[in-house]
């Protein structure tokens, strides 16, 4: 499921990369396996997002009248969110095709569940010995690292941009980055949950924008226009994507097991029909 261009974050605001997050390399020339090595055998291959053929003219379409429209008619991303899912063979094709993304969001949730039960000593003991006394920022770009691995193609960079926006907003949401790392001692039962969910549903809407963001760019009247538009249409997606997906037991996971792997695809799934079931 990769792209010809990788999406670089909204333009002319915060990038989905933090400061501190190193750039993605560009994309290889040459054709590579989804999520940048080889799928398994029985993984199903994806056409590559963005190519010109006829099952990517709906969603292009669509952004492209949202744009004119000047963002007012939210139901043009509604549309073209759903043909970005049905262009790529419907949502069980699409949570398939993210190798990477789905990857990243098993060791979320096994960094997650371990800081839970062991607090701070969870999180130290997923990052190595070498990472106790560091900085806040060391230690988020350590995790991102760690997470999701820098890689040269478009999927690959979605997954990292997804996993660094998803633990600075955790970080900040549970009190992290003013208490350091002590605050991991007091995380709340649902905080695996909401990590899967808010990454699942970053990492969707950066695949989503990596494909169709260029058309908002080229129908926007100005690049504070663009910023105002991708904005909306972050909150838009995620927020519907988080509000959707059903509950797990997710603190009986075994994060180190294919139970994790076949917890997160089916999550992943649920979130790519979700938007193929907008009109």
């Amino acid at each position: 499921m990769g792209t010809s261009k990788s999406y670089e974050g909204p333009t002319g605001h915060t990038p989905l990369l933090p400061p501190w997050a190193p750039d993605p390399p560009p994309e290889p020339d040459d054709e590579k396996g989804l999520g940048g090595s080889p799928a398994p055998d029985d993984t199903p291959q994806l056409p590559e997002v963005g190519e010109d053929l006829p099952r990517w003219s709906v969603p292009k379409s669509a952004m492209t009248r949202y744009a004119s429209t000047g963002g007012r008619d939210i139901g043009h991303v509604r549309r073209a969110s759903s043909g970005f899912v049905s262009a790529q063979g419907g949502a069980r094709l699409a949570a398939a095709g993210s190798i990477s993304g789905r990857q990243a969001a098993v060791r979320m949730g096994g960094v997650f569940a371990a800081a839970l039960t062991e607090g701070a000593a969870g999180l130290l003991r997923f990052l190595g010995a070498q990472h106790v006394g560091s900085d806040i920022e060391s230690l988020l770009s350590a995790l991102v690292d760690a997470i999701a691995p820098a890689g040269s193609l478009a999927e690959e960079a979605a997954a990292r941009a997804a996993a660094a926006a998803t633990i600075e907003d955790v970080f900040e949401l549970y009190g992290v980055d003013e208490g350091g790392l002590e605050a991991l001692d007091d995380l709340p039962p649902e905080v695996v949950g909401d990590v899967m969910e808010r990454y699942t549903a970053e990492y969707v809407f950066t695949r989503l924008m990596e494909t169709l963001a260029s058309r908002v760019e080229n129908g926007a009247g100005s690049a504070q226009e663009v910023c105002r538009m991708e904005r909306d249409i972050r909150d838009y997606v995620t927020e519907q994507i988080r509000y959707e997906l059903s509950e797990r037991d997710v603190l009986q996971i075994d994060w180190n097991g294919p139970e994790a792997g076949r917890l997160v695809e089916s999550v992943f799934t649920e979130a790519y029909t979700i938007l193929e079931a907008w009109r």
